[in-house]
């Protein structure tokens, strides 16, 4: 669990710099936790950490070039209520400010998922929230604001059931439509 992780920690990051969250709030969770993973890289971390990605992997390496930061809080509990939505909150109003937007959410009983984008000028930044009764993860990336490299980044993180319409795949460059749009 901790090395995909830092793998999809990494691999990701390249999608954005800008504004930064503070996750230090959660960091109280890793005592209640029975497991836990607490990240935390800026640029220099970054740099140092990506030599340890695979070397016949240059897309990766340049993907993360971009990278200004890095910062995941993923907690697993043994019991349900060992973490409260007040602790999601505290992350959740920071969302707020100027230049964040929703990208999407999905609930699903008492599971939540949402996933937020930061873009002013060229600076950008995502966060991902996944909340379940038992379960909670905060993922925060900063780099340039370049959403076309989410497909990439997500094939490289193993992820492939992200929709269409937010990896930019299948979309012919020259109209503007998809795939499906032209059958």
């Amino acid at each position: 669990m901790i090395q995909n992780l830092v793998s999809l920690a990494l691999v990701a990051s390249g999608l954005c710099v800008g504004q930064q969250l503070d996750l230090s709030s959660l960091d109280k969770l890793a005592e209640k936790a029975k497991e836990s993973s607490v990240i935390t890289l800026d640029q220099d971390k970054i740099a140092m950490a990506s030599g340890l990605l695979d070397n016949g992997n240059a897309n990766a390496k340049e993907i993360v070039k971009g990278l200004k930061g890095v910062s995941v809080r993923s907690f697993e509990f043994a019991e349900k209520g060992a973490y409260s939505m007040a602790d999601v909150e505290a992350i959740r109003k920071q969302l707020t400010a100027p230049g964040w937007s929703k990208v999407f959410e999905v609930k699903d009983g008492n599971e939540m998922v949402q996933m937020w984008f930061f873009s002013v000028k060229d600076q950008g930044a995502m966060a991902l929230i996944t909340a379940e009764p038992t379960e909670l993860t905060v993922v925060h990336l900063t780099g340039p604001a370049d959403l076309a490299a989410l497909g990439k980044l997500a094939r490289l993180a193993g992820v492939s059931n992200l929709p269409k319409q937010l990896t930019g795949e299948g979309r012919n460059k020259d109209k503007g439509k998809t795939q499906d749009d032209e059958n």
